[in-house]
C-alpha cells in the first residue's frame, strides 16, 4: 500500500514540476564582424535559476556544429547570456541556434549573416 501512495505522490510531484516547466521563449543574437564574436540572449523566465534553467546552447553554421555549451544554472531570472568567438563564418552563412531547457523543451532560431546584422529567418 505504501508503494501505491509513493507512486501517486511521485506522479503528482512530476506533474506539477512539468506544469511550471517551459522552453525558452525567444533567442536574439548579434554578430560583430570585426571582433568575430556572437552575442546571444536566451529569454527564459524562471523563479529558481539553479533548478530551472537553459542547460544547453548549440550553434550550427550551415549545418556544421560550431559550439555546444552546457550550463548548470541560469545567470538571472529572465534570461541567459552568452558570448562566443566564432572565426570561421562568413557573410551569407546561416546560423542555427538552439537553446534547451533542463526540464522541458527547446527553442530554435535561424539567422542569415549579412554585412549589417544577423537577419532572422523563418524555418
Amino acid at each position: 500500500m505504501k508503494a501505491f501512495y509513493a507512486k501517486i505522490f511521485f506522479t503528482m510531484v512530476l506533474f506539477f514540476a512539468l506544469l511550471h516547466a517551459h522552453p525558452p521563449s525567444d533567442i536574439s543574437a548579434e554578430y560583430d564582424t570585426l571582433e568575430q564574436t556572437l552575442k546571444i540572449t536566451v529569454d527564459h523566465s524562471v523563479k529558481y535559476t539553479n533548478k530551472h534553467y537553459v542547460n544547453k546552447i548549440e550553434i550550427l553554421a550551415n549545418s556544421e556544429k560550431k559550439i555546444e555549451q552546457l550550463s548548470r544554472k541560469q545567470s538571472n531570472e529572465s534570461s541567459q547570456n552568452y558570448i562566443f568567438k566564432i572565426i570561421d563564418v562568413k557573410m551569407g552563412d546561416t546560423l542555427n541556434i538552439t537553446a534547451t531547457c533542463n526540464i522541458s523543451g527547446k527553442k530554435r532560431v535561424y539567422f542569415l549573416l549579412t554585412p549589417d546584422k544577423l537577419e532572422p529567418l523563418e524555418k
